[in-house]
């Protein structure tokens, strides 16, 4: 172990600590699953898009080299009907989401990394309702069921939001 290691591992990480459980968004995904799965309108697809790096040394002499998987911009869950061309995308968001607002210039790289992904998955949900399908950002299981009815399926109201007490 070097001599900052060392250190750090006395002193304690500076690194924030990492979330318990899953992220507000996580969670809505989760539950989003679990309804459209009760809809029974087709097979729920969960879709993992990003970037790992891989092959990195033990030893931190090479980082590695990225590997993205995935097409860039795709939405988080697919509904894939047997017996109808029309597909169902929903990208979703935790509660209380807004999309984020066109950087100033000079804005911080990490601020333009999201808006550059966000107007990714604008233009995969835009491209996907040009072909027919159904396509949306979502923050609640309401949306998700106002957007199903909307397109023509007859589907159950989604439960109730569980109230903190």
């Amino acid at each position: 172990m070097s001599l900052e290691e060392t250190l750090s591992h006395l002193m304690g990480s500076s690194s924030p600590a990492k979330r318990k459980g899953p992220t507000p968004e996580g969670a809505f995904q989760k539950l989003a699953v679990a309804y459209l799965k009760s809809c029974r309108i087709g097979e729920v697809v969960r879709v993992n898009t990003g970037q790992a790096w891989m092959g990195a040394r033990p030893d931190g002499s090479y980082r590695g080299r990225p590997v993205r998987f995935g097409e860039r911009g795709h939405s988080d869950l697919v509904v894939r009907q047997p017996s109808s061309p029309v597909s169902i995308y929903i990208e979703c968001k935790a509660p209380g989401w807004a999309p984020p607002p066109a950087p100033r210039p000079g804005a911080a790289a990490s601020t333009l990394k999201k808006y550059a992904a966000h107007l990714d998955q604008v233009r995969f949900l835009e491209a996907r309702r040009a072909q027919g399908h159904v396509a949306l950002f979502a923050q609640s299981l309401q949306e998700i069921h106002d957007a199903l009815q909307a397109a023509g399926f007859t589907v159950p109201a989604p439960p109730a939001p569980k109230r903190r007490p």
